[in-house]
């Protein structure tokens, strides 16, 4: 198929006991665990970077009436510095309340006034590791939406 436009990339989570040890920390009803957004807006093109596996490390669980996310430290560099110049916290939205969009996540980091944060990272001396894949999420020119990887 071929790509119209590209609404956004993201670091997926593939890996099935990755996503069940992501959703032992949801409190809320509409669980995600999904994917850590790289590049949000619409892109001209798919970048280079889709379809390779980057490495993030588990840094800190914040819980928020209404969401719960998970911050991450990005281990590639092209990765990290293009979030950097996107202003971005990387992160993972794990769950939502009911009528509240994962996007909230971005507001929660925003505010940077995080009601209650649990360290994940070296908890106990563990370091907590997830491989993701690069894909770009897509509108076709036949107006279907789907994944590139």
């Amino acid at each position: 198929m071929n790509v119209k436009k590209v609404i956004y990339t993201a670091a997926v989570v593939e890996n099935s006991a990755e996503k069940d040890f992501l959703k032992q920390f949801a409190k809320d009803p509409n669980i995600y665990c999904h994917h850590m957004t790289v590049e949000f807006g619409n892109l001209d093109e798919i970048p280079d970077y889709v379809g390779q596996r980057i490495e993030v490390e588990l840094e800190d669980l914040v819980i928020d009436k209404d969401a719960v996310l998970v911050t991450v430290r990005v281990l590639d560099d092209v990765i990290a510095v293009t979030m950097i110049n996107r202003n971005q916290q990387p992160h993972i939205t794990v769950s939502c309340a009911n009528g509240i969009k994962p996007s909230y996540s971005n507001d929660i980091l925003r505010r940077n006034a995080w009601p209650s944060v649990e360290r994940i990272c070296n908890n106990f001396g563990q370091r907590y590791m997830l491989t993701l894949r690069l894909g770009a999420y897509c509108v076709f020119e036949d107006g279907t939406t789907g994944w590139v990887f």
